[in-house]
């Protein structure tokens, strides 16, 4: 099956342009012109979704009382607590790898003392989400299920 790669151009020349490509998979061959412009017509329509970029899965789901979350498993795990607080971050990012030292710090505290939120932490760049683009590093969101 061929896969479509899009470069949103409105970024060319930043630093993080590998991370500004889409990628689009056909459900069937691409030989002809009408058959690639009847992909380009579903994918306009949104009726082919995106691959998503997700890295493997550390061992040790959880670390220091953190979870560690990919795409993968991303919607599993927040769906599993009331209050989920989640740490986005990139590699080669000093100011994200100083909060994530007080983060760590925070959920060990948290943990020990009202168990009451999850922790997590993510690589943004590494791991797409369906619904959510970050855009700058470090993030923190809560996510509230119940």
């Amino acid at each position: 099956m061929p896969i479509l790669i899009c470069q949103n151009h409105e970024n060319y020349g930043n630093s993080s342009d590998y991370y500004n490509v889409s990628y689009y998979k056909s459900d069937s061959n691409i030989s002809t012109v009408a058959q690639i412009n009847q992909f380009l017509s579903n994918l306009y329509s949104n009726k082919i979704k995106r691959i998503l970029r997700s890295q493997q899965p550390n061992k040790e789901l959880v670390v220091k009382n953190v979870y560690n979350l990919v795409s993968s498993n991303f919607a599993e795990n927040i769906q599993e607590a009331d209050n989920f607080l989640v740490f986005f971050t990139k590699d080669n990012c000093l100011i994200c790898d100083e909060h994530k030292k007080e983060f760590y710090e925070l959920a060990d505290y948290m943990v020990k003392e009202a168990n009451i939120i999850k922790f997590g932490i993510i690589d943004g760049l590494g791991n797409e989400l369906e619904d959510l683009k970050i855009d700058t590093y470090p993030t923190v969101i809560l996510f509230k299920t119940g």
